[in-house]
């Protein structure tokens, strides 16, 4: 078995095809190539031309059973930290060897994480990747703004040139803040405020972020740090302390069994609205180009 995205050139823009289509078409090519356990195997991507009703681009990938993580969390709630450690640590295996190799995927979210039947999470959906090279021994920032709203870093927001890695880290810091505690760590319909709750990390749901153990608040505030030149890069997130701890200071654990089952059921809805409100595409100064 496997899956299908068919990209309908009839229903997106040629600014679209020439400057995001054609950077997915070459990295899923690159990826290919250098396969991971952690990034979605990719099977075959051509063109199909069938006038005129069907006009377009087919990438067949493998098909992942379990659903995504965005699935998981409203399933299941908030996961325990030992759970979550073992999560995280594969997701950021998958982004340390796609930044290895020069790419940045910047869309990473719960929904682009998928889970096999043994709880492998595999990173899918590069149609927001690029390809960040050396230009003239120096890499150039990006200057194009795009991404999932919920998920977006401050420098994405305040529209200033930026390094797409340590977007990427930004993005694996908010899924795992709402792995571990339940909600988005930053919401409001005014952006200002958001950037502002983002450069003062003043997160949602204080107390559940104040129950997380020491060493991963430790990491979520380096991951989500305002300023992109201090933030941690993905392989100094996978030497973290709280990677490399064997046990926690507090313990998840014993906080789930304690909620009841009402309180349970209300997280999840609550998450369930948060994202259904603001999970959207939404491309920010998209004639910007890279």
């Amino acid at each position: 078995m496997v899956a299908i995205k068919f990209i309908n050139f009839n229903q997106c823009s040629d600014y679209y095809r020439k400057n995001f289509l054609r950077y997915e078409i070459h990295i899923i090519r690159m990826l290919n190539n250098k396969p991971h356990v952690n990034i979605i195997d990719f099977i075959e991507a051509f063109n199909i031309d069938q006038p005129p009703t069907i006009n377009g681009y087919v990438i067949v990938m493998e098909f992942i059973e379990n659903g995504t993580l965005r699935d998981r969390i409203l399933e299941k709630g908030r996961q325990s930290e030992r759970r979550s450690r073992l999560l995280f640590r594969s997701i950021c295996n998958g982004l340390l060897h796609m930044h290895e190799n020069q790419i940045a995927h910047r869309d990473v979210k719960l929904d682009n994480i998928l889970l096999t039947i043994d709880d492998q999470p595999k990173i899918c959906d590069f149609s927001l990747s690029i390809l960040w090279t050396n230009n003239n021994d120096r890499k150039k920032l990006c200057e194009d703004y795009c991404g999932t709203e919920l998920y977006l870093p401050p420098e994405i927001y305040r529209k200033i040139p930026y390094n797409p890695m340590a977007y990427d880290v930004w993005n694996c810091g908010v899924c795992l803040y709402i792995v571990t505690s339940g909600m988005f760590p930053f919401h409001s319909d005014d952006e200002q405020l958001v950037v502002q709750h983002q450069l003062n990390h003043n997160y949602r749901q204080q107390s559940q972020y104040q129950r997380l153990s020491t060493n991963l608040k430790q990491l979520i505030n380096s991951m989500l740090e305002p300023d992109f030149n201090k933030r941690l890069n993905i392989n100094e997130v996978l030497y973290s302390k709280w990677f490399n701890s064997i046990s926690d200071n507090n313990s998840i654990n014993i906080q789930q069994r304690t909620i009841s089952r009402n309180s349970n059921n209300n997280r999840r809805q609550s998450l369930f609205q948060s994202i259904s409100k603001k999970n959207k595409f939404s491309t920010l100064n998209i004639n910007k180009k890279r």
